[in-house]
């Protein structure tokens, strides 16, 4: 679930136009960070950056769960690791479209 309140924050904080121009960013760096996290040699700095950029534009839902992967790969639970990030694309697609519509 969406932030409101962060998303709202940041729109007045940045300006809309400057907002925008961080979650194009986000867009266009993601399939990137996604497709590092279909390799597990790599995988941690993926999910840390994953993580950061999902907090920086108001995605605080996947920041969290990104946070909770990073524990699960501390903690050596590589199958249950898999299974997140088989699920996170569509995850992330639904909060970016909550997002988007909200914004714009």
């Amino acid at each position: 679930m969406l932030n409101v309140s962060v998303v709202e924050q940041k729109k007045e904080l940045l300006g809309l136009d400057v907002y925008l121009a961080i979650i194009q960013a986000y867009k266009q760096e993601l399939p990137v960070l996604l497709k590092a996290l279909e390799k597990r040699e790599g995988r941690a700095f993926a999910l840390h950056s994953l993580k950061s950029i999902s907090f920086s534009v108001g995605l605080d839902d996947i920041g969290r769960h990104v946070q909770h992967i990073e524990q699960a790969l501390v903690n050596g639970a590589e199958l249950t690791v898999d299974g997140y990030i088989r699920r996170l694309s569509s995850r992330i697609a639904e909060s970016l479209s909550e997002l988007e519509n909200l914004v714009c």
